[in-house]
């Protein structure tokens, strides 16, 4: 149950890592920020409607008035707020190569029409399309649309002059509707009169399809953040009404326009102009394109332009003197108004930027970097910031257009800021309306001319005044993108509830969506358990590591390799013994790594196994020499002295020892390591309770060191943040003083002893490579791996070798035969000499592998090529992890018929080589498979030997046959431990 919790508790906190660990960006790159709340960023008082976006926006600008920019976060998303005009100008303008996009909201996944607009169009496909559209909007095309916004405004006019005499009127409606009719006379060529029509067909879905407030808002941010989510749910930013019905218009128009040749001065007939004369001949518009930018036309200028002209409206009611002033330039013009009148207005113009600057159309203009980019240092307080590509920018018109150093007393309503004396002052990055640079808004004339029309109209037949309704100051709605009527205090909960449900449906499929991985590169798979992979049995303690493995690897018995999942870590498992030798030998220099195991222990990320690249290859080429022939017989020396030690002690009693070998063994290989390896005498057998063995133990691979191992493996930055270690500080310390003081009393002392120690000393003292220096740390570190490598795996592989000789004794009496029929004093030659023990130990350690598998990380991309029409190339990219299964590629039955039979003579002179390289690896294969293997089979031999000249090992009732391996053991090893008898012998070998 425990591990079940803390399984739970882990994946949360993964999940949680994974989500907020972005929420570092900023701080690590040395820009000021705004500290985030989780999941919501700086911008959960606008989803929670404590405060309007505008407001957010602003308090961010404000927060760090000396810098350039600020760091903040839409949700996950980093966002980088620009407050420098000059910086505002390079981005758009000058650095426009670097900045040429907007974040694309939608996808063509997601919504085709809005994907395919030139607001989300990116690249080559913007450029031609802008290029495309442009003629659309010049001064010529404005005075054919111009006629059929004057018609627009002559119906608006009229219905309010029908009304009679001081008509109350709410002016965002009214001028939606205006809008609504421009719109849909100039853009798809309809005629709709909404003020009269208030219900009329276009307007509802015009305005169902617009307004970005409520639930759309909260849609808007998740196509924003994270439109994988969007798509995944299939969460539509329009109804499929309102999708159908704008492709039915067009539908529609195009056809009767083709059919009967009709032409109209809008803008479906400016699109089939330049869809049957492009510009560039590589860029074809399709009538999907002619949709999609019809339908942007529409979004852009159904709210905004309305909102615009609606606070117009209101700072002419507030401000009469405003209103008398720009009353008396409209009749100094003729009673007719044309195109070239209205441009000949210099305070209209004056005032409509005005109204522009205090009531911004939206709150930021965005743009995304398509490659890294370096915002260099102006002044000794910054440094240089190092974008990378896909970096988002905000450029905070609200909060530009507010800046008292660049507007004086900023929220007065002040035309005079934008007389032609007074315009050329104004920086050019400080005022951005509609956009700044190649990407600022295309249609901006086609909206001014809209909003100026609208407002001469008026004024010359309205004063407009304030009445009892008339909020002064306005107080901007909370919940909405600009300032739009709210829709209601009961969705404040419902918005609440959506939010954290989307945060959760976030983090799920964040979590789970590598899940996919091997069903997209079409390899065979064992489909996974959520957060667990194909490990929860293990986990769970329903199997062990072992048996799991052999299950994935028996389940496609015809594929050379198959899919699993280490929690959310995919792992390719490597069937074929061909394949094995070619990752690890022909193509070692594609797979030169093991997953690093506990790189948040600093002596263990500096041993030999975890390194990698040039550093393992130094460390490697340093240590090699240690472990030759020649090394081997100086350490052997040690290792009889520990061997008589243990032989002594299980002689003491002179008759049949009952014995648990685990213990036994284990005690042994401790002082075979603390002798060979840290220069310390032990005799665990004796001084049972020994600071070194305790020590030893602490490290066991079982139950919570054993999932430590696996989180580490999985996330180590999780670990890492949470500051949780394999070994308590006590075990840290403690080896590191053993080291620190042997190295020190040798080196005074100058003494030399043949030990692991002297020889890392050697190697440190003269190197064989003088580029790399070995360091006292690196000593400490060799030496730990060392240990922890040796202390178990040694032990558990003579543990089931006793346990094979006691169940097995025609095996034993002649491996007995063996070692009498040598000489009488055992010597290192001798050993190496033994055929029938090395066909003995090779078998034992086929039969029970020390680990379950070995594994290989690739460094760069590497392909898998077919070798039979079933497969296919199978594209690995770099840091795929490989598993190379030993406990199952040792019991496969077309490699090792009748594989769990106990039988030697398979490692016989005769029929060893007819065994595939590749299929038989106890030490792993190639330059990465272990330096110490000589050592540890030396160590293995010596005792058994030593055993059998003087002990007939035989079970006795505590053995249990078959062996039951613990499903919480890494290895296999039964949780009761094994147990045998030792009978003395009555003739017995000495040794050298």
């Amino acid at each position: 149950m425990y591990l079940i919790l803390f399984a739970i508790a882990f994946a949360i906190l993964f999940a949680l890592f994974k989500l907020t660990r972005v929420y570092s960006q900023w701080r690590d790159k040395g820009v000021p920020y705004i500290k985030p709340i989780y999941f919501l960023g700086n911008f959960g008082g606008n989803v929670l409607r404590l405060k309007s976006f505008e407001t957010l926006t602003r308090e961010c600008y404000n927060a760090f008035p000396n810098s350039r920019y600020v760091g903040l976060y839409q949700f996950r998303q980093p966002i980088l707020l620009i407050r420098d005009p000059e910086l505002v100008k390079q981005i758009t303008i000058k650095d426009f190569d670097t900045f040429p996009e907007h974040v694309s909201v939608f996808t063509m996944g997601l919504e085709p029409l809005l994907a395919k607009n030139l607001f989300n169009l990116t690249g080559s496909d913007w450029h031609e399309v802008r290029s495309t559209l442009s003629p659309s909007f010049t001064s010529r095309k404005m005075k054919v649309f111009f006629t059929l916004m004057a018609e627009c405004s002559d119906q608006f006019i009229n219905y309010f002059k029908e009304s009679g005499d001081g008509v109350q009127v709410e002016v965002m409606d009214a001028f939606t509707r205006y809008t609504n009719d421009v719109i849909a006379t100039c853009a798809f060529g309809i005629t709709c009169n909404s003020l009269k029509n208030r219900d009329n067909e276009f307007y509802l879905m015009g305005k169902d399809a617009s307004r970005i407030s409520g639930v759309k808002m909260l849609k808007f941010f998740g196509y924003s953040s994270c439109p994988s989510i969007m798509k995944l749910l299939n969460i539509k930013f329009f109804g499929v009404d309102v999708d159908a019905y704008f492709r039915n218009i067009i539908k529609e128009t195009l056809r009767i326009r083709r059919q009967e040749k009709i032409e109209r001065p809008d803008m479906i007939n400016l699109l089939i102009e330049a869809q049957r004369n492009p510009k560039n001949a590589e860029h074809q518009m399709t009538d999907e394109d002619i949709t999609a930018q019809a339908l942007i036309f529409f979004l852009a200028g159904f709210d905004t332009v309305a909102s615009a002209m609606t606070f117009l409206a209101y700072e002419l009611a507030i401000n009469p003197d405003v209103q008398r002033k720009l009353h008396e330039e409209i009749c100094r013009t003729s009673g007719e108004v044309t195109y070239e009148t209205i441009k000949s207005m210099s305070y209209l113009e004056c005032v409509l930027s005005e109204s522009l600057r205090l009531h911004s159309n939206v709150p930021f203009v965005d743009r995304r970097s398509t490659k890294p980019y370096t915002i260099e240092p102006v002044d000794p307080s910054e440094k240089p910031v190092y974008l990378e590509k896909g970096t988002v920018l905000w450029l905070p018109t609200c909060a530009l257009h507010y800046d008292e150093r660049y507007f004086p007393n900023p929220k007065k309503f002040d035309p005079e800021r934008f007389s032609e004396e007074n315009r050329s002052k104004i920086h050019q990055g400080v005022y951005i309306p509609f956009g700044s640079g190649p990407r600022a808004c295309i249609a901006s004339r086609f909206a001014l001319l809209e909003v100026k029309l609208i407002v001469i109209r008026l004024l010359q037949n309205f004063e407009i005044v304030p009445n009892a309704k008339t909020a002064i100051p306005l107080i901007p709605d909370k919940t909405s993108f600009n300032g739009l009527p709210a829709d209601g205090v009961n969705l404040v909960m419902y918005l609440i509830i959506l939010a954290i449900a989307f945060v959760t449906l976030f983090a799920l499929f964040k979590s789970t969506r590598v899940y996919s991985y091997w069903k997209i590169k079409g390899v065979p798979y064992i489909k996974p358990i959520y957060f667990l992979g194909n490990f929860g049995g293990n986990l769970l303690r329903l199997k062990s590591l072992e048996t799991l493995i052999r299950d994935c690897y028996y389940a496609f018995p015809n594929s050379r390799y198959v899919g699993m999942y280490q929690f959310r870590q995919p792992i390719l498992l490597v069937r074929d013994p061909e394949l094995v030798k070619q990752i690890t030998i022909k193509d070692f220099d594609a797979f030169p790594e093991h997953v690093p195991v506990f790189p948040m222990e600093p002596l263990i990320a500096k041993s030999l196994f975890n390194l990698s690249g040039p550093d393992w290859h130094e460390v490697r080429s340093a240590l090699s020499p240690s472990f030759t022939s020649r090394k081997m017989k100086l350490l052997f020396t040690l290792m009889a002295n520990c061997s008589d030690q243990f032989i002594s002690y299980l002689n003491k009693s002179g008759d049949a020892v009952q014995l648990e070998v685990l213990d036994a063994f284990t005690r042994y290989t401790n002082d075979v390591i603390a002798t060979c390896a840290f220069g310390i005498t032990c005799d665990s057998l004796k001084n049972r309770d020994n600071e070194f063995f305790l020590m030893g133990t602490a490290s066991r691979f079982t139950g919570v060191k054993m999932f430590k191992f696996f989180c580490y493996t999985l996330c180590p930055s999780v670990m890492k943040f949470l500051k949780i270690g394999y070994f308590g500080a006590k075990v840290d310390a403690y080896f590191r003083n053993i080291i620190k003081e042997t190295l020190k009393l040798r080196r005074q002392q100058q003494i030399e002893r043949l030990d692991m120690i002297n020889l890392l000393i050697e190697a440190q003292r003269n190197p064989k490579n003088t580029e790399y220096k070995m360091t006292d740390e690196d000593i400490t570190a060799q030496a730990l791996i060392f240990f922890l490598a040796g202390f178990d795996t040694v032990a558990s592989a003579m543990t089931f070798l006793a346990y094979e000789l006691a169940v097995n004794p025609d095996v034993q009496r002649r491996l007995h035969e063996e070692i009498c029929r040598s000489s009488e004093e055992v010597t290192y030659e001798t050993i190496k000499s033994m055929s029938y023990l090395e066909s003995v130990v090779s078998e034992s350690l086929r039969l029970h592998s020390n680990l379950p598998f070995v594994d290989r990380r690739s460094t760069k991309p590497y392909t898998i090529e077919p070798v039979d029409p079933s497969e296919r190339p199978i594209h690995l990219e770099k840091g795929t992890v490989v598993w190379l299964p030993t406990c199952a590629l040792h019991l496969d039955e077309k490699h090792f018929p009748n594989p769990k039979k106990f039988d030697p003579e398979r490692f016989s002179e005769e029929n060893r080589p007819h065994i595939p390289s590749g299929a038989y690896i106890p030490f792993g294969s190639g330059p990465r498979s272990c330096i110490a293997s000589r050592f540890a089979l030396l160590e293995i031999k010596l005792i058994v030997i030593r055993l059998l000249q003087n002990f007939e090992i035989v079970p006795n009732a505590k053995t249990a046959i078959p062996l039951i391996p613990d499903k919480t053991s890494f290895n296999g090893l039964p949780a009761d431990g094994v147990w045998v008898t030792l009978k003395p012998r009555s003739t017995v070998i000495n040794m050298l």
